[in-house]
């Protein structure tokens, strides 16, 4: 009975084992039609899209983009045809997955230019040196955002002080490099990062009295501004001004007629 049991579970096996197989050989089958009838059909043309999201400043490598067909009607005239045309390009804006790369999204500037291309108007490049572990562990990637931590010492005995002066600060390129190794960690000495000329200012004073630290940040998070508690307004207590009456001095005097004399009040004042 089990050995029964046992060949009919494997005989069920077999039978979803050839049936997969052959839907898979037909879906197969199938999209070599389409692409085939894509290729004779003069409406369409394949040009290069983003085959994933590409981030401002990434080196465009082949596994980032693909070949699609769009109807020749919504072509721009600013399109790529092939992945070489592309391949080694540096993306200027973000691309994301299944848009068309066009000649104003990406740029051949060398390594050298590539900061001023990436900066946004009215900010600044500035370089901090790092470790590994200010590096956030090497996971600090190009087009991250992180929040600056200044630590200090008051005084040589006190305890440090932490505050968070930076928030949301975008990385722009770790150690020379503004290539994104999609979720491989780098170990780095240095990290540029976007500030406009007020925050480049604190950074520097924060540098120059004490350490800072990096922390990685969801992207998605808004920065919260912190408001400043203000202090109740003093209370005013309205004073009374009474003027003070002081008696008049009061003097005695004697006067003495003949063989009389009598007292008699004097007011002074």
């Amino acid at each position: 009975m089990s050995s029964t049991k046992s060949a009919f579970l494997l005989l069920i096996a077999l039978g979803m084992s050839i049936a997969a197989a052959w839907y898979a050989n037909q879906w197969f089958q199938s999209q070599s039609n389409k692409m085939g009838q894509l290729e004779k059909d003069p409406s369409m043309q394949q040009i290069v899209v983003a085959a994933l999201d590409i981030p401002k400043g990434t080196i465009i490598e082949a596994h980032q983009i693909k070949l699609s067909y769009f109807p020749t009607g919504v072509i721009p005239k600013n399109r790529y045809l092939t992945i070489d045309e592309v391949n080694g390009l540096i993306a200027n804006r973000d691309i994301y997955a299944g848009e068309m790369v066009l000649t104003p999204h990406v740029t051949n500037e060398p390594d050298g230019s590539l900061l001023s291309v990436l900066l946004e108007p009215n900010k600044r490049a500035m370089t901090v040196r790092v470790d590994d572990v200010i590096g956030v562990a090497g996971f600090l990637l190009p087009g991250n955002f992180v929040d600056v931590i200044s630590v200090r010492k008051p005084d040589f005995n006190a305890r440090a002080i932490s505050e968070t002066i930076l928030e949301k600060i975008r990385v722009l390129a770790v150690d020379q490099k503004a290539v994104t190794e999609e979720n491989e960690p780098i170990v780095v000495r240095s990290v540029t990062i976007e500030v406009d000329p007020k925050q480049a200012e604190k950074l520097v004073v924060a540098m120059t009295e004490g350490q800072i630290q990096l922390t990685l940040r969801n992207p998605n998070e808004e920065v919260v501004e912190k408001i400043a508690a203000q202090a109740p307004a003093p209370v005013v207590k309205k004073v009374i001004y009474k003027p003070v009456y002081k008696p008049a001095q009061q003097n005695n005097v004697e006067v003495i007629r003949g063989v009389t004399s009598e007292v008699k009040r004097v007011q002074n004042g």
